[in-house]
């Protein structure tokens, strides 16, 4: 290389100009200048390095774990910063790239990451994650991996309904794709046209009266409108898995909660906890602390509905269980702005017919095939 091309001539240009004839347009012409020279017929297109979620994981294995809490953007659908919440307007870019996650690296990592569907995704400190829009409206979704929990309440567990809660292991074999919040009220007004909550202060307010089959119904228009999402409720263990994040204490948060955690009736408290304030309406999804794994109000609220029958546990080692193949009444897990902080607990299990509705019931979505899936009833 001689020293005058070691050393360049000029910056390159590219592209033609509205001066130019076609031949300086063509896909191979290049033109050069002095990095100081402007003419109105020169600009600049901006470019961005695009950085892997499989490329964070790389790297985080070698960092400490303070420096790994930090924001993989691949698509810049929303703002960088805490773990995504959600966004009201304006479209999503579609990512067309192919897969960057390796399953043969990371064998618990979903294979479809990002899926067809997602208008952005990214990896923070809970993991990773991606967004869904339906007409403006976004729902961020968690990938939980598989893994083995304690499901029900163990034996000194205070205030615990034995008979209901009885202690036993799960292994959930299958990952899958869990809502960061519960249903909220401007999503299914965006599927469905309508709004059935009494709390309609704000849109982001968890969607509420909707019964089972409700629920059901607005998910088979979801899946209609968006393709491939594979939209579901969770199963009971799912949803325990999902609240308990790693955890074995009542709650995600550990013994005891508090109103400014969890919103439930703070003159109801739990094993002896101090009272607190009692807000009479639910508040918007993700105005109070998420659980370790990212996942706001899987403690109070309102109820959420989960796909299985209701029925006892059988006491032995259970593998991805769905509940009885029949029965009366439906799962509801979680506890609501009414309820008492007893029932908010990780474990507690109510019931309810598929059609009730009341002002405290709403329900979270799941992605994918896991689960044995029923018609509504």
């Amino acid at each position: 290389m001689s020293r005058e091309a070691a050393k360049g001539v000029g910056r390159v240009l590219r592209g033609g100009s509205w001066i130019n004839n076609g031949r300086n347009a063509r896909s191979a012409n290049r033109n050069r200048n002095e990095p100081d020279n402007r003419n109105n017929n020169t600009g600049f297109r901006l470019a961005l390095a695009l950085r892997t979620a499989q490329a964070a994981l790389d790297q985080a294995a070698f960092q400490p774990a303070a420096l790994r809490r930090q924001k993989v953007r691949c698509f810049p659908c929303a703002s960088v910063g805490p773990a995504p919440k959600a966004r009201r307007g304006g479209p999503c870019f579609q990512p067309s790239s192919p897969n960057p996650m390796s399953p043969q690296r990371h064998p618990h990592l979903p294979a479809d990451f990002p899926a067809a569907w997602a208008c952005a995704y990214g990896e923070d400190e809970f993991g990773l994650w991606m967004a869904l829009d339906v007409s403006g409206i976004e729902q961020v979704f968690r990938w939980i991996a598989p893994g083995v929990f304690r499901m029900g309440s163990p034996e000194g567990e205070p205030e615990r309904w034995a008979e209901r809660e009885t202690q036993h292991e799960v292994t959930l074999t299958r990952g899958y794709w869990l809502a960061d919040s519960a249903c909220t009220q401007a999503l299914w007004q965006a599927v469905t046209s309508s709004n059935p909550s009494e709390f309609k202060n704000d849109p982001n307010n968890p969607v509420e009266t909707v019964s089972w089959n409700d629920a059901q119904a607005f998910i088979a228009r979801l899946n209609e409108q968006v393709p491939s999402p594979q939209a579901r409720l969770p199963s009971e263990a799912e949803w325990e898995y999902a609240c308990r994040a790693g955890t074995t204490t009542p709650f995600s948060f550990g013994a005891n909660i508090t109103p400014e955690q969890v919103n439930y009736d703070g003159n109801h408290p739990y094993a002896g906890g101090a009272k607190g304030e009692y807000r009479k309406k639910t508040v918007p999804v993700k105005s109070l602390p998420p659980n370790p794994w990212g996942l706001y109000e899987m403690h109070g609220n309102v109820w959420e509905w989960c796909q299985d029958w209701f029925g006892d546990y059988d006491p032995g080692p259970q593998q991805d269980p769905a509940g009885p193949l029949e029965g009366q009444y439906r799962v509801l897990r979680g506890g609501s702005w009414f309820g008492n902080g007893w029932s908010a607990r990780s474990a507690y299990r109510r019931w309810d017919g598929p059609d009730d509705r009341i002002s405290g019931t709403g329900f979270r979505l799941a992605l994918g095939p896991t689960g044995r899936q029923e018609p509504p009833a």
